[in-house]
């Protein structure tokens, strides 16, 4: 919940596809950009799918995501989840940012809770012109 004395400006991409978690949960994960009172944030809302707690994770509020950027390798990513939202939050928001306003596609895997591994695309064209309008600065 915002204040009234806060200001909140949200972007929000929704993935090309639903993923399935378990038991038989089916939900469509969505990108979302937020400026809260000048503060950046970029996370994944992943709604009903409550990211899988790691045995290999150095944290209890991280989880491991795979992710590809464009024909770019995937690469393992450590993010920070909110249980209770059902988001995973990019550890700094504005590299982050950056990094995907460079290109036109993220695939994004993540474990629900209880579930096999899960994979979803982003198409990220357009969202440098988007993000750049959010004005968002600290």
């Amino acid at each position: 919940m915002v204040s009234p004395s806060k200001t909140r400006v949200q972007l929000e991409l929704d993935a090309e596809a639903d993923v399935q978690g378990h038991p038989d949960i089916v939900s469509r994960p969505v990108l979302v950009i937020s400026c809260v009172s000048k503060k950046l944030a970029v996370y994944v809302r992943t709604p009903d799918l409550r990211p899988e707690l790691n045995a290999d994770e150095f944290d209890s509020f991280m989880t491991k995501t795979r992710q590809q950027l464009d024909d770019e390798p995937a690469a393992n990513q450590f993010m920070r989840k909110d249980i209770m939202e059902e988001t995973l939050h990019f550890r700094r928001a504005r590299p982050a940012l950056r990094t995907l306003m460079e290109h036109q596609r993220l695939i994004f895997a993540f474990q629900p809770f209880g579930s096999d591994p899960v994979q979803t695309t982003f198409d990220l064209h357009g969202l440098s012109e988007a993000a750049t309008a959010l004005e968002c600065r600290t």
